[in-house]
């Protein structure tokens, strides 16, 4: 992936932010152009009524740290790509937790001690605070699932998230998974995203 790549964006359109990101991985564009597509077409769909500076937010969000999951998607790895974008939705929750709960003398001990919790663990935290809500609650819940099913090829964990409840062979995890409705799992993290940039925002200004 050229990284040097990202520099080159000066228009945040999603359609745009699609484009370039199919451009930064060296892969032929028919194999993942239309499964993008659809993800833009969504993308305006749940994001249309936010102001120009929200919307803004948002596709900034899929260009600086939804890439790789995206891609990954398009090429239907969404084994990958359900752990790529839990990992980053985790890093960036303990990084907020972090600055909400620590004085800056003690971020260092505060963040060895809260890099041991899941992301599982930190919703409840945020909801506390106000910056999540019930819906943020079962959605990470749903993610950490499927991520977890996947990391540890738990067949039970995912045919009761992704099949129903109907039980599949260890061997068709990944061909389950790939049916899952991905476009639904990046729109409701670059959600979250918003309200954790929103927070620190209105931190910084209080």
């Amino acid at each position: 992936m050229d990284e040097s790549k990202k520099s080159e964006v000066t228009d945040f359109s999603i359609e745009k932010i699609t484009n370039e990101i199919i451009e930064r991985f060296d892969i032929d564009k028919k194999i993942i152009r239309d499964r993008l597509d659809t993800f833009t077409s969504t993308f305006k769909t749940e994001f249309h009524d936010q102001t120009p500076f929200e919307h803004g937010q948002s596709a900034v969000i899929v260009w600086a740290l939804l890439d790789t999951p995206l891609i990954l998607f398009g090429m239907n790895m969404h084994s990958a790509a359900l752990m790529e974008i839990h990992s980053i939705l985790e890093r960036f929750v303990i990084r907020h937790v972090v600055e909400i709960l620590t004085k800056p003398k003690n971020q260092d001990i505060s963040t060895k001690i809260i890099e041991r919790l899941t992301l599982s663990d930190l919703a409840p935290i945020l909801q506390n605070l106000n910056v999540l809500d019930n819906e943020d609650l079962k959605f990470i819940e749903k993610l950490s699932k499927l991520r977890n099913g996947v990391a540890h090829k738990n067949a039970k964990v995912i045919s009761n998230v992704a099949n129903s409840g109907k039980l599949i062979p260890v061997l068709d995890i990944e061909s389950v998974v790939n049916k899952i409705d991905f476009i639904p799992i990046v729109i409701g993290t670059i959600k979250i995203f918003n309200k954790l940039m929103n927070n620190t925002m209105k931190s910084k200004s209080e």
